[in-house]
């Protein structure tokens, strides 16, 4: 009897788990807001996981796609472990089971790696790293099987035997009490493994997972703020003569927010959610929002060294242009271009051709003008001198905020107007 792959089906869920384990983990950060600077695998504008992770595709009926690849991998270890048949017959059933799990993970590599390429327009590598794996268990699952059965036969019986599979890990020959007790924890663990990732979507809508607004998190968040130097942002500031920078609120108000962006960076798009939020609890009478673009496009910016994020610079000024018409139009085209999500030169033309308030002709005019890219440059000369490496980044009445979220913010906005 030829011998059942297990060692090599074990090492291809290990790497699954591994990967899966990180892309969930990088998932809860991203979309609960603890991640607010780009993660080390965010290499290029084509190469970006959070952008894959902050997508919409990331989901799947609710749930985090990364769980469900846990949840798989974690199966399919347990299938890996106790895979030891005693005859030929049974060799061939698990090469069955093997040729179900292994068609769902082509299927499933073929949607997702055409989704990243032709929808999201950026790879995550992670992902790819599963892609190979995915490809890897399908070659295993060539070698192992039984060539003289039919894969529809093959299919057919591996659903009927994966359906019982669960009642097979405790029936057979008599088992150990130790080997027994083995079994039922791995058995416990993946049920516990999957009703977690199942229940990610409950704990997604409360917030968060620093969950608690208790004194604890309190005194910690407005420690960590006070701790941070003050930067005179106004002051330092280069200020054009033609156009002014553009802001929400009142002079007036106790809590000004200094926020420099790249209108192509997705944790921008996620911090002006945020901060649109914030303002609209506040007010304009509370706090005040100012607008700095710091793109990350090396057609602009001197201190990006490589492509990157390769509209920015054009997204930058076509906002600026909109505010030159009427200061309300810059908020407006800031938040219809945010409100994009693949952002493509086609998806900007359309954008403009629907916003019929704003002079088309004359914001193209401006945009390849001398004032909008003096503008543009005096913010990015601004963000070099404060050491900017990333956007979003924001700065509360002069000290610089590592955590971009609604709690963070709402902690320290109700600490300051209290104080004063």
């Amino acid at each position: 009897m030829r011998a059942f792959p297990s060692k090599l089906l074990v090492f291809v869920s290990l790497v699954g788990l591994a990967c899966s384990i990180y892309l969930l983990l990088h998932h809860i950060n991203i979309n609960t807001g603890l991640q607010l600077g780009s993660s080390f695998c965010a290499i290029s504008e084509r190469i970006n996981c959070d952008t894959v992770a902050m997508s919409q595709y990331s989901w799947f009926l609710g749930i985090p796609v990364a769980g469900l690849g846990l949840i798989y991998y974690w199966a399919l270890f347990l299938f890996s472990f106790f895979s030891k048949p005693e005859c030929d017959e049974e060799r061939k059933n698990f090469a069955d089971i093997l040729l179900v799990a292994s068609l769902l993970a082509l299927l499933s590599t073929l949607v997702m790696a055409s989704i990243s390429l032709f929808v999201i327009s950026s790879i995550c590598i992670f992902c790819v790293v599963l892609y190979f794996n995915s490809l890897g268990l399908c070659a295993i699952t060539y070698v192992a099987r039984d060539k003289s059965r039919s894969v529809v036969s093959g299919l057919a019986n591996g659903l009927k035997l994966l359906i019982g599979f669960p009642l097979r890990l405790f029936s057979g020959a008599p088992q150990t009490r130790r080997a027994r007790i083995r079994k039922l924890n791995l058995s416990a663990s993946f049920l516990f493994v999957t009703l977690a990732v199942v229940a990610s979507p409950v704990y997604f809508k409360k917030g968060s997972i620093r969950g608690r607004e208790d004194e604890v998190l309190k005194k910690a968040v407005i420690a960590g703020w006070e701790n941070q130097p003050y930067l005179d942002i106004e002051a330092l500031s280069f200020v054009s003569d033609v156009i002014p920078d553009f802001v929400k609120g009142s002079p007036d108000a106790k809590v000004t927010i200094h926020e420099f962006s790249d209108f192509q960076c997705p944790h921008c798009k996620r911090a002006s959610e945020v901060l649109n939020k914030v303002f609209a609890k506040y007010g304009g009478g509370g706090i005040r929002i100012v607008f700095k673009n710091f793109p990350l496009d090396q057609s602009c910016n001197p201190n990006i060294d490589r492509p990157m994020h390769r509209l920015a610079c054009r997204l930058a000024k076509i906002s600026l242009c909109a505010g030159m018409q009427k200061s309300d139009f810059f908020w407006e085209m800031h938040d219809a271009i945010f409100s994009l999500w693949n952002v493509s030169e086609a998806g900007v033309d359309e954008l403009l051709s629907t916003k019929s308030r704003i002079d088309k002709d004359r914001l193209l005019e401006c945009a390849n003008g001398k004032d909008v890219e003096s503008k543009l440059a005096s913010d990015i000369r601004l963000g070099m001198e404060l050491k900017i490496g990333a956007t979003p980044t924001i700065y509360l009445n002069g000290k610089r905020l590592f955590m971009v979220d609604e709690k963070t913010l709402t902690i320290l906005i109700d600490y300051i107007l209290k104080d004063k």
